[in-house]
């Protein structure tokens, strides 16, 4: 309801946050764009498997007349990208038979090849360091 388009995506972020830290995962936010990891370890060694999703909008006016349509002019999520932060968010639940390491992380644009990568890939670095 409340759509935000690439690198705009704060509340977004926030509310991720919010639910992944209340599932009791380690998450990881960046000081210099948008976007979560939430890392739910096992403690076991061995490979890892991460899943993402894509919380950005489009630049869109939605002109549906139902109770979920976005409340921000000229944006909706016109794309599925809300279901998707919503499907990963229930892949972050504790409890999850996905081991080693299943992290699930919160992307904020597709169209920008790599960026899904960088992200996890720093935030796997800072988990790695405060584990050390």
């Amino acid at each position: 309801m409340h759509p935000e388009t690439a690198y705009e995506e704060v509340r977004t972020t926030e509310r991720i946050a919010s639910v992944l830290t209340g599932l009791g995962l380690d998450v990881q936010r960046f000081d210099d764009v948008t976007g979560v990891v939430g890392l739910l370890g096992s403690g076991k060694k061995g490979r890892t498997v991460a899943l993402r999703a894509d919380i950005d909008a489009l630049n869109l006016q939605e002109l549906n007349k139902v109770p979920y349509k976005s409340r921000t002019d000229g944006k909706m999520h016109a794309c599925g990208h809300d279901a998707h932060a919503t499907i990963m968010l229930g892949c972050g639940r504790p409890g999850q038979k996905l081991d080693p390491l299943h992290s699930p992380y919160f992307d904020i644009d597709e169209r920008i090849l790599g960026m899904g990568v960088e992200l996890f890939t720093a935030a796997i670095l800072r988990y790695l360091r405060k584990a050390a």
